[in-house]
C-alpha cells in the first residue's frame, strides 16, 4: 500500500485481552456510559436513523397504494394481534376493524398456552377493547371510536382513526367467483372484508399468513401483511447490509488527497474524510483493493472515518479463518468492548462454528465467567414443559448444531495439538455452559456471561428486545442466523428479529456484525444452499 500523507495520530495497543488498538479518545469513553449525544458524536449526526416518531413503512414493500388523504379501513386478522396486540394503535388517521371471527379466535387463544406471548396478546387485546368500549353507547360502537392510545404508546403523530366492531354474520356475496366455505376462518374473515367494502370503504385486510393474503386478493380485496415493524429502507445504494465495503480499484484515485495514515506497533491506521463514507459505520470493514482489511473503530463526522488494521492477531489460536469474512468475523467476535454481534450466512457458512471457537478462547483467556446457549424453537419454546428431563435436557434436541460443532472443534484442536479430544461433556463443564430456555428468560441479568442466540431470525421483534435487555454488566450476546430459514409463521424477512437487529443498530459501536458470503461446509452443501 503506497504511503501518502502520513500522518501522527497517537494510538494504543494496550487493549486488554489483545482487543483491537483504537485511538485515545475512542478508549476514554466507556460504551456503557454513552448517552445520545456522544452517540450522534461518533457516527456523526447526519448518519442518525431518523427520529422513531417519523419512521415509515419503506415504500417499496408496501403492496397496498394509497392517496394522501385518502381514510382506510385496516381489518386486523388474529395472527396480527397474536404477535403484537398493540397493532391496534399503529394506524393513526386509518380505521381498524376486527371482525367477529377474530373476536372468537382471540377468545379461544387467550387461554392456549397461557404463558406464551400470544395468549399475552390476545388477553391484552380484549382488555384494551373492553376499556375502549366500556363507557361508549351502542350507537357511539356501532359508528366506531377514536383509537386514541395512552400517553406511554403515542408516536407523537395524530391519530384520528376509529375502532370498528364487524360482528354481523359473514355470508358470500352474490356473483363472487371464488371458492369460500362458511367452515373456514380465513374465508369467514373475507366475507366480513367483502362486506365492509360493499358499504363503500376502502379496505385492506392486514395479515402475517401467506395463504390467507392470497385468497383475499383472488376475491378481488386488498391486503399485506403488518408492515409497522418492518426494517426500515437502507439509504445507501445497497439493499443487503453486509458488515463490510469493498474498495473499488480506482479507490485510491478517487479519495486524492483525502486521507491521513500512520503505525503504531502493528496496527496501521487511516483517516479518510471523503463523502463515499457517508454510508459506512463503526465496527464495519474496508476491504482495499491490494487485499488488506480495516476496521472502523470511529466516525467522527458524516464523511470522515478512522479504521485500522488488525493483522496482529493471530486468529489460528482460536480458528483458521477460510475466507476474508470469517477474519472479520473472528475480529468483532474476539472483542470485548463489542457487547453484541450478529452472524448471517447460508448453511454451512461457518457461524455457529466461529462462535463457539471464539467462545472457547475468551473463556480460555477469563474474559467471562459463563455460557449461556439458547435459540428461538419457534412456538416449541412454550411447550417443552412435555418433554421429559431438566430444562437443559429438554433444550437439547433443538441445540444439536451445538453439539456438532463443539466435537469439530474439539477434533481440530486435538488434530493440531496431537492430544486426545476431550469429551463434550467436559467441555460443557469446562466452559461453565447452561442451555437454557428463550421463554424463560425473562426478569433474568446475566453479567460477566457469553450468550449465543441461534436460529435468531425465527424471534420476532419483543423476543429480540426481550433477551438483548438480559444483558448485564461485562456480558456479550452473539446471534446467529439465515433469513433464507425463517420458520416462524409470525414474521417474514422483512420483520424477524435478525433483519431488525441488523439494519436498525447498525448506527451504533455497540452492535458489530458480518454477512458470510461462502459456504464452507463441503461442496455439495453448498451446492445444495445455492441450487435447491
Amino acid at each position: 500500500m503506497a504511503e501518502r500523507n502520513s500522518g501522527h495520530r497517537k494510538l494504543t495497543n494496550g487493549c486488554k485481552g489483545g482487543d483491537i488498538a483504537k485511538p485515545i479518545h475512542f478508549l476514554k469513553t466507556s460504551f456503557r456510559n454513552k448517552g445520545l449525544s456522544q452517540f450522534k458524536n461518533k457516527q456523526g449526526a447526519d448518519d442518525m436513523p431518523a427520529s422513531k416518531n417519523k419512521l415509515r413503512i419503506p415504500t417499496d414493500i408496501r403492496r397496498v397504494q394509497k392517496d394522501t388523504k385518502e381514510i382506510i379501513t385496516y381489518v386486523l386478522d388474529t395472527n396480527v394481534l397474536m404477535n403484537g396486540w398493540e397493532a391496534l394503535l399503529k394506524f393513526e388517521e386509518h380505521d381498524v376493524c376486527i371482525v367477529s371471527q377474530v373476536w372468537a379466535e382471540l377468545d379461544v387463544h387467550k387461554d392456549k398456552n397461557a404463558h406464551s406471548d400470544g395468549a399475552y396478546n390476545a388477553r391484552q387485546a380484549i382488555r384494551f377493547i373492553d376499556g375502549l368500549i366500556a363507557k361508549a353507547t351502542n350507537q357511539e360502537i356501532l359508528g366506531g371510536i377514536v383509537l386514541t392510545p395512552p400517553k406511554e404508546m403515542s408516536n407523537g403523530m395524530k391519530h384520528t382513526g376509529k375502532f370498528i366492531f364487524e360482528c354481523t354474520h359473514p355470508t358470500i356475496p352474490d356473483g363472487l367467483n371464488f371458492d369460500l366455505r362458511h367452515d373456514n376462518p380465513d374465508d369467514r374473515i373475507i366475507m366480513s372484508c367483502l362486506a365492509l367494502k360493499e358499504t363503500g370503504k376502502r379496505v385492506v385486510l392486514v395479515s402475517n399468513d401467506g395463504n390467507c393474503r392470497v385468497k383475499a386478493r383472488m376475491c378481488g380485496l386488498d391486503s399485506e401483511e403488518y408492515l409497522h415493524e418492518a426494517i426500515k429502507s437502507l439509504p445507501a445504494e445497497e439493499n443487503v447490509t453486509t458488515g463490510f465495503h469493498r474498495m473499488g480499484e480506482d479507490f485510491w484515485e478517487k479519495i486524492g488527497d483525502n486521507f491521513s495514515s500512520g503505525q503504531h506497533g502493528q496496527v496501521d491506521w487511516f483517516e479518510f474524510n471523503h463523502a463515499m463514507f457517508k454510508y459506512v459505520y463503526v465496527n464495519q470493514f474496508l476491504l482495499f483493493p491490494d487485499g488488506k482489511k480495516f476496521r472502523v473503530t470511529e466516525k467522527p463526522s458524516p464523511h470522515k472515518v478512522v479504521a485500522v488494521s488488525f493483522s496482529h492477531h493471530n486468529y489460528k489460536k482460536v480458528a483458521e479463518p477460510r475466507n476474508p469474512e470469517q477474519e472479520m468475523a473472528l475480529e468483532l467476535l474476539m472483542d470485548t468492548s463489542v457487547p453484541t454481534v450478529s452472524l448471517a450466512g447460508m448453511a454451512g457458512c461457518g457461524k455457529t462454528y466461529l462462535a463457539l471457537a471464539a467462545v472457547i478462547a475468551l473463556m480460555e483467556r477469563g474474559d467471562y465467567q459463563r455460557v449461556i446457549v439458547t435459540r428461538s424453537t419457534t412456538n416449541s419454546d412454550e411447550e417443552i414443559g412435555f418433554l421429559p428431563g431438566t430444562e437443559s435436557e429438554k433444550m437439547a434436541p433443538w441445540l444439536g448444531g451445538i453439539s456438532d460443532n463443539l466435537k469439530s472443534l474439539m477434533r481440530n484442536n486435538s488434530a493440531k495439538e496431537e492430544e486426545m479430544s476431550p469429551s463434550v461433556e467436559h467441555l460443557t463443564n469446562k466452559l461453565n455452559l447452561d442451555i437454557k430456555a428463550l421463554n424463560f428468560a425473562k426478569g433474568s441479568s446475566y453479567e460477566k456471561t457469553l450468550i449465543i442466540v441461534d436460529e435468531a431470525q425465527d424471534l420476532d421483534r419483543r423476543k429480540l428486545k426481550m433477551i438483548i435487555t438480559r444483558v448485564g454488566e461485562g456480558s456479550k450476546i452473539i446471534f446467529l442466523g439465515n433469513v433464507a430459514q425463517i420458520d416462524n409463521r409470525f414474521v417474514t424477512e422483512n420483520t424477524c428479529g435478525l433483519s431488525i437487529l441488523i439494519r436498525e443498530l447498525a448506527f451504533t459501536d455497540l452492535t458489530g456484525h458480518i454477512t458470510l458470503q461462502k459456504g464452507e461446509r463441503s461442496a455439495i452443501a453448498t451446492l445444495a444452499e445455492e441450487v435447491l
